[in-house]
């Protein structure tokens, strides 16, 4: 069966995969059109990490100061 193709998906599921690409790559810069697959529930699903991460940088302002300070800890640039 074909995989949907990757989307955007709520914050927790975006920082679970940030935190992964992080693990394996040592770093938070995901450059834009990296797609990174995530298992929820027993189910892999590939999110639009690079999508994702862009998003978050450019909607600051409308992140919760708890979001914000979860994408600090894990090392986003907010430049």
């Amino acid at each position: 069966m074909p995989r949907a193709a990757p989307r955007q998906r709520p914050s927790s599921e975006g920082l679970q995969s940030l935190t992964q690409y992080i693990a394996r790559k040592g770093a938070a810069v995901v450059r834009r059109p990296h797609c990174e697959t995530i298992v929820i529930d027993g189910e892999e699903h590939e999110l639009a990490l690079g999508i994702w991460v862009a998003n978050q940088k450019q909607r600051r302002d409308k992140l919760t100061e708890a979001q914000r300070d979860a994408l600090s800890e894990l090392g986003v640039d907010w430049a």
